[in-house]
């Protein structure tokens, strides 16, 4: 694999997945301390390219 592949690689790489194994936690973990529903943070580690949205918080 290439630089500029591995590179793409990375951008596309999912969100949550990468928070969960950089902090080592599981997604129910994730849930708790965000306050997001588990199964949302599961959906969201399903897609590829998601529309960021304004929480508020």
């Amino acid at each position: 694999m290439s630089e500029v592949e591995k590179t793409e690689k990375d951008k596309e790489e999912n969100l949550v997945k990468k928070t969960c194994e950089l902090l080592k936690i599981t997604y129910k973990e994730l849930a708790i301390k965000t306050g997001i529903a588990e199964q949302t943070l599961r959906n969201w580690g399903q897609v590829k390219k998601y529309q960021l949205v304004d929480l508020n918080i």
